[in-house]
């Protein structure tokens, strides 16, 4: 009797693209971010609003950013910045952006103005400028 090798089923490749799951390298944290205009919302909160000063102060917030790294950002070691995530907010993301990102929000100054976006490994991808405080309204009500 000949024996017969049993040629086991070889695993499937996932249906998912490699391209689109989201993985921070091991790295990304020693770095310094840089940032994407490409998901910037068309609709809502447009960097177009903003005039003069406003956009000094935007400028100096990206500088600055980009002079921390990662893990100065998130454990917050620049306070002005106050990077957080936040699970709440009003603007509808643009169709391209998945529903599980983390959106995360970067003071601009210490009154209203807010950067929104999610970050992609070393990259933080821009969603809105709030100028006006609209992502989140400023002037929450009180439960009393």
């Amino acid at each position: 009797m000949v024996k017969k090798d049993i040629v086991k089923p070889k695993p499937k490749k996932s249906k998912i693209n490699e391209k689109a799951i989201i993985r921070h390298s091991e790295n990304a944290g020693k770095e310094n971010p840089v940032f994407s205009f490409l998901h910037v919302c068309d609709n809502h909160c447009l960097l177009s609003a903003w005039q003069g000063q406003e956009l000094l102060e935007l400028i100096s917030t990206f500088k600055t950013m980009e002079s921390l790294t990662w893990n100065d950002l998130v454990l917050k070691r620049h306070r002005g910045l106050d990077y957080r995530k936040e699970e709440e907010y009003t603007k509808p993301l643009p169709p391209v952006v998945s529903q599980d990102v983390d959106v995360c929000r970067v003071k601009v100054d210490g009154n209203k103005k807010r950067l929104w976006g999610y970050r992609t490994n070393n990259v933080f991808r821009i969603l809105w400028f709030d100028r006006e405080h609209e992502v989140i309204p400023y002037h929450k009500q009180k439960a009393h």
